[in-house]
């Protein structure tokens, strides 16, 4: 889903200044983690030919496209997201990220992205994960939106079958 979701953002025009690449950046705690997402995205851009024919350079772990946006994967960290402008920023596997004390705890990767996607109006967060502890940014959110209807947040919690009936 969030594939679909890099593709739609990446695919739309925005208003930018001469030399400004708008980002689609999908984050993990490690590249190889967020290069999953990036390979699907890449496959469906690749799938649809009006998408394909908007690629201008791919490299290992970006794509730039005709339109002047860039999808990049990129390490969870602090420092990554600054100085850009996002229309889009997947977190992934949100639970695994480090907490508290550690040199990039989520927290701050969140505080970090806001300003990157306040410069792009209509700009998404969407921050993804498998469960893992009572901690962090994404049990944060489930206990304060789960079951409470708030119209900027969506939360999903379902197993596995529910998302994926073909998991055997």
């Amino acid at each position: 889903v969030v594939a679909l979701m890099a593709c739609w953002y990446a695919s739309r025009e925005y208003t930018r200044v001469p030399g400004e690449f708008v980002y689609v950046g999908i984050f993990a705690p490690d590249r190889k983690q967020a290069g999953v997402t990036f390979r699907y995205t890449l496959g469906l851009l690749k799938s649809v030919p009006e998408l394909a024919a908007l690629i201008v350079a791919e490299r290992a772990d970006s794509v730039e496209l005709a339109n002047g946006v860039i999808i990049e994967v990129l390490t969870a960290s602090v420092a990554a997201p600054r100085g850009r402008a996002y229309a889009l920023v997947i977190i992934e596997e949100a639970a695994f990220l480090p907490t508290d004390h550690s040199a990039n705890p989520d927290q701050e990767l969140l505080r970090a992205v806001r300003p990157a996607l306040a410069r792009v109006p209509g700009s998404l967060l969407a921050v993804v994960s498998s469960p893992y502890a009572r901690r962090g940014i994404l049990y944060q959110a489930w206990a304060k939106y789960h079951d409470k209807p708030d119209g900027d947040v969506v939360v999903v919690q379902a197993s596995t079958l529910d998302l994926n009936p073909t998991f055997d």
